[in-house]
């Protein structure tokens, strides 16, 4: 699995420089990581390069770079049963590389000031519950980079692919 992190994200997890650039893997193996402070907590915002679906976590302030990596792919997990995904990948390798795509950037930045503006009027620290909530609303923003279609909606049609990979022919998972 590929996370295309943010500087904030390798800076926190003090992560060596990242100057290597890494090709895509397919759907849904790879990801844009950056981070949002909330409070005393540590928000991870995870977003599939394909579909800009997004995945909200809670972390806390250690810079322990296993518990994001055991907390990720829980949640990767449980998003690809909940969708019911053919079949789960295999997850066991986590690649770090630098974020290239300034689209999907510039999409997850979108994304991490609606968080911001949803998050508002919450408690801290947020529930799990409530963070669950925000994802569902920010996964249901149009977005220009696919074409005003909502994460949500770009990641159902994924779903019903098998051979999904954004028209490079097909894979295996």
């Amino acid at each position: 699995m590929l996370l295309r992190i943010s500087e904030k994200f390798g800076r926190h997890y003090r992560l060596k420089s990242l100057e290597r650039e890494e090709p895509p893997r397919p759907f849904p193996l790879t990801w844009n990581v950056d981070l949002r402070a909330w409070g005393k907590q540590l928000l991870v915002l995870a977003t599939e390069e394909y579909t800009l679906f997004s995945v909200l976590l809670a972390m806390n302030r250690a810079r322990s770079v296993e518990a994001f990596q055991e907390a990720f792919r829980g949640r990767l997990k449980q998003l690809l049963e909940n969708i019911g995904w053919w079949q789960l990948p295999h997850l066991p390798m986590i690649t770090f590389a630098k974020r290239q795509n300034r689209s999907i950037i510039g999409s997850q930045n979108d994304l991490r000031r609606l968080t911001g503006a949803h998050l508002q009027d919450m408690p801290v620290p947020v529930s799990a519950g409530a963070l669950q909530q925000v994802e569902m609303k920010i996964n249901q923003a149009p977005m220009s980079y696919l074409g005003m279609e909502s994460p949500d909606g770009a990641l159902l049609n994924a779903s019903r692919k098998p051979l999904f990979n954004n028209g490079r022919g097909p894979f295996k998972l």
